[in-house]
């Protein structure tokens, strides 16, 4: 999910400079960029790995002067891998929408009789309209979590370095340890608040 701050490498302000971006479309192209970058980091990622464990430069498969390693290889026997990208305004990617139809489409193949639908194509109707106002409910009540949860940043210059893991305090004090973002990242899926103090994140 994208934020909607002005100077962000995916905001409006860098979607005005593309080409062929029309006013219309810079509400979309933002997210449509980052879902064209999924695929372009995967490959890189590749790279990266054939020249750690098979000795392929990186930068000579760049440049078309090596050919590819056995990793980027099997890596583009498959289609490019999409990004299911949301935006600060619950926009979607391409992809995501492609994914609703493709699941629409199995589903009322599926389970039309079931759901009472007079035919597929009926029951499809409705399984899209469905899935759209339950994803996008859920991708605002995500940014609004977000919104809501950095306020207590609003007016921090810039938080202080986290203390090493092996560092944290123990016994009465553990409350005040300083999380690092896999345990941001988890807390977030629970619904659970970081928040931020003077001495640094804490879980609240």
């Amino acid at each position: 999910m994208l934020h909607g701050g002005g100077h962000g490498l995916y905001s409006r302000r860098r979607v005005r400079g593309q080409p062929g971006v029309n006013l219309q479309e810079q509400s979309c192209a933002a997210v449509r960029l980052r879902a064209r970058d999924v695929a372009a980091e995967y490959e890189g990622h590749a790279r990266t790995l054939d020249e750690r464990h098979h000795g392929v430069r990186a930068e000579d498969v760049r440049e078309g002067s090596a050919q590819p390693g056995p990793i980027l290889s099997r890596l583009r026997e498959f289609p490019p891998c999409g990004g299911l990208i949301w935006g600060a305004y619950t926009e979607a990617s391409d992809e995501v929408h492609e994914l609703i139809s493709h699941a629409a489409t199995i589903g009322s193949e599926l389970r039309w009789r079931r759901m009472g639908a007079r035919s597929p194509a009926e029951a499809r109707g409705f399984l899209v309209a469905s899935m759209r106002r339950e994803w996008s409910v859920s991708a605002w009540l995500c940014q609004s979590r977000l919104v809501a949860w950095r306020l207590s940043t609003v007016g921090v210059p810039q938080l202080p370095p986290r203390a090493p893991r092996a560092a944290a305090p123990a016994g009465p004090q553990a409350e005040q340890w300083r999380a690092g973002d896999a345990d941001l990242a988890a807390r977030f899926l629970q619904g659970l608040a970081p928040a931020v103090f003077g001495g640094g994140p804490r879980l609240a």
